[in-house]
């Protein structure tokens, strides 16, 4: 059962990687290219670096789990 939550947790981690390049992807999309054309550029720069932002916070916190994960491992073997 051990191997299923540890298993579980490598899936979810690379998911969260896979949410962090959407959320910058996303972000840069606003800031330099031409979609969304009908909002305001400066509505358009704030979404844009608070999508940046919040990719970069939860790159941070997917490190957070890895390096708990691994401490983890590591005292409980």
């Amino acid at each position: 059962m051990a191997w299923d939550k540890n298993l579980f947790s490598k899936i979810m981690i690379g998911f969260g990687f896979v949410m962090v390049a959407v959320f910058i992807g996303i972000g840069i999309a606003l800031l330099f290219f031409p979609v969304y054309y009908y909002l305001p550029r400066n509505l358009k720069s704030i979404l844009g670096v608070f999508f940046i932002a919040y990719g970069f916070f939860r790159l941070a916190r997917i490190y957070q789990q890895i390096r708990e994960q691994k401490r983890k491992e590591y005292y409980d073997e």
